[in-house]
């Protein structure tokens, strides 16, 4: 039995297909592939329940596991027998994956059940606490199309709800260790289960060196595996969790592909994240070493339980060290820029634009007090110093382009 993601998935692939259209000959021929209840389904037949069908063959279930039959009223009987049907107008498991029929003549609204005869049926691919989202073959006019209704509505005949297969989306800690130098599905590959085979392998190859993955990606069947780093694709970087390689997927893949084409500076970044409070955490309240990992938290504390104060410039060099960038106190003005880091502004204003996460700002005020600091991101930086318990990441207020600081002085530098 496959999962509600594929499922749903393959059905979603289908919409707007018209009657008579190559994806309405495609779900007839698929259906009359295994030819249920020994019937044959002809183009002319109204075809809700044959696009329900045929989205299921073609995922790969059986008929003893949800109904097949080109007949609402076969389907409930069958569901009925497989002990999956729910009679219940206002069954609250709904789930994508379920179909639900309708009848057109219930007169009963919400006020009871409506027993009556089903002339019609689709499939859930969402819900919410107040409605149902729907996607039917022969809907209106002939269309594989959406539906939204109202839970416990009016015409709600009741729901089949197989007994799909379980897939828990998991956080992956794993980060990339190179440069990614493949392809992503772009927005003209359909990426839904087992479609476009080219979409497949090449999400497989992102995913190898996005989440360490490990998939043939030869190997063009999207298959229970791929499916299920999809989904742990999803949940580690806080997407809409559906199993599809979708629009947000590609965004974000083309975001962290851009993060790490310079891996050092990408690493920085990292080791950032590693130190410092997250932003906007309230920093009187926040305690270091929750949910801090242990190694990090000992490896920037190495003779402190606890610190007091944190300096710029050991905040700057542990992140570097972390980094696996270079050994390097940027505020030793002395020091010689390591071979792993170069100079790419120094002495004038620094436009944002100009600025890219990881790179490193030092400047000397005219009091005679220094500071280095980390460009964390689009408006962010990371830092340490007097004033901070600990270091932070913080709004981006340009305090090195401010009336105290030496022009001369200041100086960005980059990892390679």
């Amino acid at each position: 039995m496959t999962s509600r993601y594929a499922v749903v998935n393959i059905a979603l692939s289908y919409l707007g297909a018209t009657r008579n259209s190559e994806g309405h000959k495609k779900l007839v021929r698929i259906y009359n592939s295994i030819h249920p209840h020994g019937t044959t389904a002809l183009l002319q037949y109204p075809w809700c329940a044959i696009a329900w069908s045929a989205w299921q063959i073609q995922a790969g279930n059986r008929s003893g596991e949800v109904p097949l039959s080109m007949s609402c009223s076969q389907i409930i009987a069958d569901a009925k027998r497989l002990g999956i049907w729910k009679e219940a107008d206002d069954y609250k498991g709904v789930a994508k994956g379920d179909a639900i029929l309708y009848d057109w003549n219930d007169t009963t609204g919400s006020r009871g059940d409506n027993v009556g005869d089903p002339e019609h049926i689709g499939m859930v691919y969402d819900t919410d606490d107040h409605y149902l989202y729907i996607i039917e073959g022969n809907k209106g006019s002939g269309v594989v199309g959406k539906r939204k209704i109202a839970r416990n509505g009016s015409f709600i005949r009741g729901f089949v709800h197989p007994n799909y297969r379980k897939v828990e989306a998991k956080k992956i800690s794993y980060r990339p260790t190179t440069p990614y130098k493949g392809k992503i599905p772009t927005k003209r590959d359909v990426f839904y289960a087992t479609e476009n085979e080219k979409a497949v392998m090449r999400c497989k190859a992102f995913l190898n060196w996005c989440l360490g993955a490990k998939m043939d990606v030869k190997n063009s069947d999207c298959g229970a595996t791929c499916e299920q780093w999809i989904l742990n694709f999803q949940k580690t970087y806080g997407l809409k969790v559906d199993g599809c390689f979708g629009p947000s997927c590609r965004a974000k893949a083309k975001k962290i592909i851009a993060k790490y084409k310079n891996m050092r500076s990408a690493r920085v970044i990292d080791a950032c994240n590693e130190f410092c409070w997250p932003y906007g955490t309230d920093e009187k309240k926040w305690k270091y070493n929750t949910g801090r990992p242990k190694k990090a938290y000992k490896e920037y504390c190495p003779c402190k339980r606890r610190i007091t104060m944190s300096d710029c410039s050991y905040f700057a060099r542990m992140a570097l060290k972390r980094a696996k960038v270079a050994n390097y106190d940027p505020l030793d003005w002395s020091a010689k820029i390591p071979d792993t880091m170069k100079v790419v502004s120094k002495g004038k204003k620094i436009p944002k634009s100009k600025l890219k996460p990881g790179d490193v700002v030092r400047y000397k005020k005219t009091d005679g007090t220094q500071h280095v600091l980390i460009i964390y991101g689009k408006n962010k930086i990371a830092e340490a110093g007097r004033g901070y318990r600990f270091p932070v990441i913080r709004k981006n207020t340009e305090k090195y382009h401010k009336s105290n600081v030496r022009r001369s002085t200041l100086t960005v530098i980059r990892p390679k």
